[in-house]
């Protein structure tokens, strides 16, 4: 079972990864076009989310 929990780890760790990279390369291309914080703001809190709902479905099974 040692050996799923740590594979689920992993995965976890690498879609942080590629979520971290995108938001990098995505935030540097609206820098230009963005003028005001709101779309910023609702951004930063979809991310959240999802963030949120992947640890969910990611971690969550390995609590038990």
């Amino acid at each position: 079972m040692q050996g799923k929990k740590d594979y689920q780890e992993k995965l976890f760790a690498s879609y942080q990864l590629a979520i971290a990279y995108n938001l990098k390369k995505y935030l540097k291309f609206i820098e230009k076009r963005t003028k005001s914080g709101a779309g910023m703001l609702a951004l930063l809190f979809f991310i959240k989310n999802k963030c949120q709902e992947l640890e969910r479905t990611l971690v969550a099974p390995l609590k038990i």
